[in-house]
């Protein structure tokens, strides 16, 4: 059906009829006259016949050629001799002309104009026929006819004089070929729309729509549709014949679809055939407002590309062995011999009969006849299949009833062996009560028999832990939900039970409703399993995956430094413990431990001291903004002890499981140092070489300020990767001097705090650090010097520095001082140490709460120091450089005064 249109198109683009040139008409029933005329192309449509009829015309090459569509006015000049004084018409073979005129010359003298075509109205030369057609003169002689043509559609005029009998016997030849074919075409497509609303397939509607829509465009290129259907519309033709190709191919398009089932093959053929089907439908939405030449030639390309792809489909679901792409590309193959025979009787090389001239319709009715019986074959497909069906229907009834009683004693079976509490629940005189099915095991685990018939919240429910609230639901869901719809029990689901106890046994129970064909519920089956000892299992091993994961959090580190931490965080929990009441200034400070424990948890991947402690914090932290009343308080010192059993967990963990418990405070001393030492004292004789003995042996016991936080040095890394910033150069300078085991924990605290804030609130990320012309990396700096007793410790970073105006402003937001107090510089950077103040928008786990420096500050005078803030600058971009000076109690445990000397001096 696909290659019927593009014949149509092959029409439409001029090929004519090609018959043999005559120049002398005499008693001659149909004589051709207007091959190889001479033509001229008026562009601007101006010509007179008589510059027409002045110039030295060319001869057309072709016969009978054709000029397209074209907006320009075409003149054909045809020069013939009639010899005799016979009666004969002319017609111009070509029913689609808009405007022809035609002057005949009779020996060089005008003899008369006759005027015909779609627009123009009809005279009473003109014949009634499909062609244009009128009497030519009787008188013998030479003539010329000039023929001026302007038409929208294909411009061409192959002239033939006829008899008037030939063109009689011409005439009814048409009308009954014409009749036939419609007829044909006709029945074919009511038979398969009759056949559409017996069986309801899409295939035979598309099928029935497509040979409508092809007759009519037939009939508009024929010209019988303007001739018999809308004589006074001759430009509804044009639409017949643009917008109807376009259409007839959809139509064609969605029964190919349909027929070869591009969607049962895979894909890349179902989007093929969408997008082919989209783009036509587009295309004829388009033609509507384009120019009649450029929407008809979009509509041959588009119809040229579909019945190339629907075709190779075709072809390939036939190689692929389907039934209905056989019969589909055997109709082709009839209908393109009917169409390779009538383009060769065209060309003249067959000779002109009645088969050769009505080849191409032959062609098509033959191709929808096929086509039709290959729709009618699909049709006995489906009624053989049903038939099948029905047999093995009534198979199916017939044993259905001992199939019934067989399935009934699998089921009773299978409640009998299965061991789970299964039964069901239907409805009885309003009330929900146990269905006769039910488990054997539910019987024996309940210890009860004859269950049917009793109310399921005595009979079962009652001697669970349910309370009298979960009865009522119960009672609620299954009294509601049963016969009615789905989704009534669907929307009180949620409210029912998951697991009970039942004596001293866990139970877990699946609730499922039992509904018929139309979705109403007919019964709630209710099952219970004993899942105690699967529960006691999967704690065990909870409890054991938890042991392992701490296990691994502990061994990865150093012995040595597990006990620091121990120690550290044992001190911190129990302060807090202490301060946990209701005075803000005690839970001020307990929060301050509780954050510290968690930066070193953090540092050293302890997960579940870390999240537990972030927890509290956050229970502190609503707290204070809070009442604090009795069951506030209970509830956090709830949450201290939560914490020491997470933290004598990993305690246990080190010194039991680990066996580190063995470790005491004896200090290793190596041998050779231990000789050197014994030989200065044997020959020690003044009171600097005394005191450079008791400096060799305090270094012994004690470390430098690095090796003091090498533990928080290296947890910068844990810190960094959390904020995404690269971990920054720590560097110390003169960091020669021994730091007493009473400082070590008190440095430890405070430099967990540090870090994190520089990290958090100093340094920048990278891209931000190179646009100020700073390196990618950023670098903290410890200084270490010694003054009077103190050992002084100046920290600072190379970050963007204290944002001073933003520090004010949120201390007047927390009213630590009003609005209109001046401060100067100093001042204000001494908000910072104030409880609770942050500068940050978000509070994360890592920092924005306000702890850092109020707890830098505690820690420091905790352990008999004091710290104060230098700026080092003036504001850029409103940040100020800053460093921060710790002085500290210099003194060790060998002596009750100040250190002398440095470690090695």
């Amino acid at each position: 059906m696909q290659l019927r249109i593009l014949a149509t198109i092959l029409f439409l683009f001029g090929l004519s009829e090609a018959q043999a040139r005559t120049i002398l008409i005499k008693d001659i029933a149909s004589t051709p006259v207007g091959e190889h005329p001479e033509y001229y192309i008026d562009s601007a449509g101006t010509a007179t016949v008589d510059q027409v009829m002045s110039m030295a015309l060319p001869e057309h090459p072709k016969s009978n050629p054709s000029f397209g569509w074209s907006d320009n006015v075409v003149w054909l000049k045809s020069t013939f001799e009639k010899a005799d004084n016979q009666a004969y018409i002319l017609e111009i073979g070509y029913p689609l002309l808009d405007d022809v005129t035609v002057y005949i010359f009779h020996n060089g003298q005008p003899l008369k104009t006759v005027r015909a075509g779609d627009s123009v109205v009809s005279s009473p030369e003109i014949v009634d026929h499909i062609d244009p057609a009128f009497r030519f003169p009787e008188e013998p002689g030479v003539y010329t006819m000039l023929l001026r043509i302007k038409s929208s559609s294909s411009i061409q005029a192959p002239l033939k004089l006829y008899t008037p009998i030939s063109f009689s016997q011409k005439e009814g030849e048409e009308v009954l070929v014409t009749g036939i074919y419609a007829g044909i075409l006709g029945i074919m497509a009511l038979y398969n729309l009759f056949i559409f609303f017996a069986s309801r397939s899409r295939a035979y509607l598309y099928y029935a729509s497509f040979v409508l829509t092809f007759l009519l465009l037939q009939l508009s290129l024929s010209g019988h549709s303007y001739f018999y259907f809308w004589p006074s519309y001759p430009h509804l033709s044009d639409y017949m014949i643009c917008q109807g190709g376009l259409l007839a191919t959809i139509m064609m398009l969605y029964f190919a679809k349909d027929f070869l089932g591009f969607t049962k093959k895979g894909k890349v053929r179902q989007r093929l055939g969408t997008v082919l089907q989209y783009s036509l439908i587009a295309m004829l939405a388009v033609s509507f407002f384009l120019q009649y030449v450029v929407a008809i030639k979009m509509m041959a390309v588009g119809v040229l590309l579909s019945v190339l792809v629907v075709l190779g489909v075709a072809i390939l679901q036939t190689i692929e062995g389907q039934r209905e792409a056989r019969f589909y590309v055997g109709a082709w193959a009839l209908f393109i011999t009917g169409c390779v025979i009538y383009l060769l009787k065209q060309l003249g090389i067959l000779p002109v009969s009645f088969i050769t001239a009505y080849a191409f319709k032959i062609g098509s009715v033959i191709e929808v006849s096929l086509l039709s019986l290959a729709l009618a074959d699909r049709l006995n497909v489906m009624r053989f299949q049903l038939r099948k069906a029905n047999t093995e229907l009534q198979d199916l009834n017939e044993n259905l009833e001992q199939r019934v009683v067989e399935k009934t004693r699998d089921i009773r079976s299978i409640l009998d062996n299965l061991p789970q509490a299964i039964f069901q629940v239907k409805s009885k005189g309003g009330k929900a009560v146990i269905d006769e099915e039910y488990s054997l095991f539910l019987c024996q685990f309940l210890g009860k028999e004859h269950l049917e018939g009793q109310d399921p919240l005595q009979a079962i429910f009652a001697s669970t832990n349910l309370s009298s609230n979960d009865m009522a639901m119960i009672d609620s869901v299954l009294t509601t939900s049963i016969g009615e719809e789905l989704f009534q029990f669907e929307m009180n689901e949620s409210n029912l039970p998951r697991e009970f106890m039942y004596q001293d046994k866990l139970l877990e129970v699946d609730w499922h409703p039992v509904v018929d064909q139309s979705g109403i519920i007919l019964k709630i089956l209710i099952a219970m399993k004993d899942v105690t000892e699967i529960r006691k299992l999967q704690l065990e091993a909870m409890q054991k995956a938890k042991e392992y994961r701490r296990l691994g959090e502990v061994s990865q580190h150093e012995s040595q430094k597990m006990r620091d931490l121990l120690k550290v965080t044992q001190e911190l929990l129990t302060s807090a413990e202490k301060n946990i009441k209701a005075d803000s200034n005690g839970l001020a400070l307990a929060f301050r431990n509780l954050h510290t424990i968690k930066g070193l948890s953090r540092n050293f991947n302890f997960t579940d001291l870390t999240v537990e402690t972030h927890d509290l914090e956050k229970k502190i932290k609503n707290a204070q903004s809070g009442s604090l009343s009795a069951d506030v308080i209970s509830e956090l010192k709830a949450g201290i002890k939560g914490l020491w059993v997470i933290f004598e967990d990993y305690r246990r963990i080190n010194d039991e499981v680990l066996g580190r418990n063995r470790v005491s405070d004896k200090l290793l001393i190596n041998r050779h140092e231990l000789q050197a030492i014994h030989q200065k004292i044997t020959t020690a004789r003044t009171s600097n070489e005394i005191k450079e003995i008791q400096s060799d042996i305090l270094f012994l016991f004690e470390v430098k300020l690095s090796q003091a936080i090498q533990d928080e040095v290296q947890m910068l890394q844990s810190v960094c990767d959390t904020l995404k910033k690269p971990v920054p150069n720590v560097l110390f300078f003169n960091d020669e001097y021994a730091i007493p085991n009473d400082l070590k924990m008190p440095l430890r605290k405070v430099f967990v705090h540090l870090f994190r804030n520089s990290i958090d609130h100093g340094i920048e990320h990278p891209d931000e650090r190179q646009a100020a012309g700073k390196a990618r990396k950023g670098t903290i700096s410890v200084r270490i010097e010694e003054a009077e007793s103190d050992l002084c410790i100046i920290y600072m970073d190379d970050g963007r520095g204290l944002a001073l105006d933003k520090i004010k402003k949120k201390a007047i937001e927390q009213k630590f001082i009003t609005p209109d107090e001046v401060l100067d510089p100093l001042q204000m950077a001494n908000l910072i140490f104030m409880p609770n103040l942050s500068t940050v928008n978000e509070v994360t786990d890592i920092s924005g709460r306000g702890v850092g420096m109020d707890a830098v500050r505690g820690f420091v005078e905790e352990a008999g120091g004091r710290i104060e803030i230098h700026l080092n600058g003036t504001s850029v971009n409103g940040f100020v450089p800053f460093e921060i000076k710790i002085h500290m109690p210099y003194m060790n445990d060998l002596q009750n005064g100040p250190v002398a000397s440095a470690v090695g001096a």
